[in-house]
């Protein structure tokens, strides 16, 4: 009975235990007690204040709503089963609205100038947890929204692992747009210190907003890397930069950019530069559109090779009132073996710019000469350019409000895809593409017998 009752109270014990080890701070702006993060009385008043020395991995750090004037930063090392998060409040969580001195009018929008990730880090989740529930305000005439592995900004770069950023808004000055940043310019997502091994690995981008910036993303150094359900938009030559959405340099190996929204891009869109580049990248389920210029670009004459690419299952669209140049294209160049594009619409897009897309099948075009010469590639005709009848809506004057899933005549016209292993027979909406038999459609959205089903994944919020 002694060795059983020892048991049972070994057991309660660990309980305990394991239940006290995680711990809620608290952030509030404008906090006048202690100033230690114990509740929402005595909050760390900035986010400066966090003190990461007294945070134990498998903490929460709650931020209430407001206009912080210091970084976001995150500098700790955790492991999977123990996450670092750094949580947006909401009223619906327990233990915050339980904390003294809780107000419901701290479930609000967080605002902040950047975020940080200097490094060595690992396994920090930092969410917004509604669509642009942290805000990234870029302010002045130059920064960027979103930093990581940079260290102390000596030169020596820092590895940073499974970072997660979601429903995050990067937001970027009027500079932008004026086209007179100084210092290097605006860049909304800048994770690219020192182009120094790929030690920058299992990042993900979720449910973001990206827009006003010079580029949206820079990237050198990621592996194993997603960027998804995200809005990513109106980039602009700011006086600094190119307007790029993805500006990368090697390395740039297994990254998967998935189920986006890309528009307002005038040129310069998808863009890897100096190789070996974009090793195993994986491009589907995106809309590019209501964009024109370079949509994607593998640049050529740095003399290496580029890929492993598989591009998938994606609609690039030019309406021919938008963007540097109409139509739209895209540059293929030293393709690697095992390189496809397959089941991408292209309207009023040429995907031959430059090289051949590799291993090109089931791809639907408009242009007469955009062929891509492969098996089950086709023409058709939008109708109007910017009202396809093939789409719901394609919206020029309101791009936010485009609609991309498929008509009827949408649905039959784009009806023969190619058939494709996981994960590239899900569609943005959690739809099975090819389901009990059926065809696979080509683009985006699966067409379906009967009206879709609400979507199970929203994007990011445009502004």
């Amino acid at each position: 009975m002694r060795k059983l009752l020892s048991v049972f109270l070994i057991l309660f014990l660990s309980s305990i235990a394991t239940q006290t080890l995680a711990s809620d701070f608290y952030v509030r702006k404008g906090a006048t007690g202690t100033n230690l993060g114990t509740d929402w009385v005595n909050a760390w008043n900035e986010l400066s204040q966090i003190n990461f020395s007294s945070l134990s991995c498998g903490d929460t750090v709650w931020i209430a709503g407001g206009t912080y004037t210091s970084a976001l930063k995150g500098n700790k090392s955790c492991t999977a089963g123990q996450i670092l998060t750094i949580a947006r409040v909401q009223a619906t969580d327990i233990n915050p609205a339980a904390a003294p001195g809780w107000d419901p009018s701290f479930d609000s929008q967080v605002v902040v100038p950047y975020i940080d990730i200097p490094g060595p880090s690992a396994y920090i989740t930092i969410n917004g947890r509604v669509p642009n529930g942290i805000q990234v305000l870029i302010p002045g005439s130059s920064g960027d929204g979103i930093d990581g592995g940079n260290g102390a900004g000596d030169g020596v770069n820092q590895p940073i692992d499974n970072i997660t950023f979601t429903y995050i808004e990067v937001y970027g000055p009027p500079c932008v747009t004026d086209g007179n940043c100084t210092n290097g310019g605006v860049m909304g997502v800048n994770i690219m210190p020192y182009c120094n091994g790929a030690n920058r690995t299992h990042l993900l981008f979720d449910h973001m907003s990206v827009h006003r910036t010079g580029e949206a993303f820079r990237g050198c150094g990621w592996d194993n890397s997603i960027v998804q359900y995200s809005l990513i938009y109106d980039t602009h030559n700011d006086g600094q930069q190119h307007e790029d959405i993805l500006y990368s340099n090697p390395p740039y190996q297994n990254v998967t950019w998935r189920y986006n929204k890309i528009f307002q891009s005038p040129n310069d869109g998808i863009f890897f530069e100096y190789g070996p580049g974009a090793v195993n990248f994986a491009f589907y389920g995106n809309v590019v559109y209501h964009s024109g210029g370079w949509l994607m670009c593998f640049k050529t004459g740095s003399g290496d090779t580029y890929g492993p690419v598989f591009i998938y299952n994606n609609i690039f669209e030019n309406d021919n009132t938008f963007g540097d140049y109409q139509p739209g294209f895209l540059g293929f160049s030293n393709m690697a073996s095992g390189s496809e594009v397959a089941n991408n619409v292209f309207e009023n897009v040429s995907p031959n710019a430059e090289d051949p897309p590799p291993n090109a099948s089931h791809n639907a075009y408009t242009l007469s000469d955009a062929s891509d010469g492969g098996s089950g590639s086709f023409y058709y005709s939008p109708g109007s350019l910017g009202a396809s009848t093939l789409f719901v809506n394609e919206s020029p004057g309101n791009p936010a409000a485009a609609d991309f899933h498929l008509t009827a005549q949408g649905a039959a016209t784009l009806a023969s895809g190619e058939t494709l292993p996981a994960p590239y027979d899900i569609d943005p909406d959690g739809n099975v593409r090819g389901a009990g038999g059926g065809s696979w459609s080509i683009g985006v959205f699966q067409a379906l017998s009967q009206a879709p089903a609400p979507p199970i994944n929203v994007y990011g919020v445009y502004r």
